[in-house]
């Protein structure tokens, strides 16, 4: 059986073509990129790693992790992992899904367990714009090279921005509250002026920045 995103019901409405990525039907690319743009990429397979080897055995498995907390660090494929605690860490793979492919959830007394968060994007023109609306946090202060945990519309989320010609905010929260952080950020985003896009325009967007 497929999985869905948390906002699949909402996505149906978008007159978008559709595909399968690892094994979630989304929403893959708009007929026109708008100026300001909202993603699903729940898709996108992640883990949370856990103990206290944790660091030493992703190191093991060619994953070298950031030295301070809530520091991120870009790995191949568009894959990122950032340091959420002194022995925890949060991996979220590329498109491709390479990087936690061979991850067992469980060795040496570390745990790698799936975590199926509601992931999206914002980005575009009028971000800035959207974010004052929605967030409290001063996202001058924070770089690609963080991790921030804050609410946002009322929902606690983790939040990585994005650099290059396009910028964007990655956002991600429990899959409870996914279907209304979704519904409630494409509705500011709509007033903007801005829409949908699939999830290959993102990564074609993120490569071109």
């Amino acid at each position: 059986m497929n999985r869905q995103s948390p906002a699949h019901h909402l996505l149906l409405k978008q007159p978008l073509p559709w595909g399968t990525i690892h094994g979630m039907p989304l929403p893959l690319s708009a007929p026109a990129l708008p100026a300001t743009f909202i993603v699903d990429l729940s898709a996108l397979p992640r883990r949370l790693v856990r103990g206290a080897r944790a660091a030493a055995w992703l190191a093991a498995h060619g994953i070298a992790v950031p030295e301070r907390y809530f520091g991120c660090r870009e790995l191949d494929g568009g894959a990122f992992i950032a340091r959420t605690g002194a022995r925890e860490f949060l991996l979220v793979d590329g498109p491709e899904g390479r990087t936690t492919a061979a991850l067992p959830e469980e060795a040496d007394g570390v745990l790698a367990l799936p975590r199926d968060d509601q992931e999206l994007a914002l980005g575009g023109a009028a971000l800035r714009d959207v974010l004052l609306q929605t967030c409290s946090f001063d996202f001058t202060k924070a770089g690609p090279d963080d991790i921030v945990y804050a609410n946002m519309i009322g929902v606690g989320c983790w939040l990585r921005p994005g650099g290059g010609r396009i910028p964007y905010l990655r956002i991600g929260c429990d899959p409870s509250y996914g279907e209304y952080l979704f519904e409630t950020l494409l509705g500011i985003v709509a007033e903007a002026g801005g829409g949908v896009i699939g999830f290959k325009d993102f990564w074609a967007l993120r490569q071109s920045a």
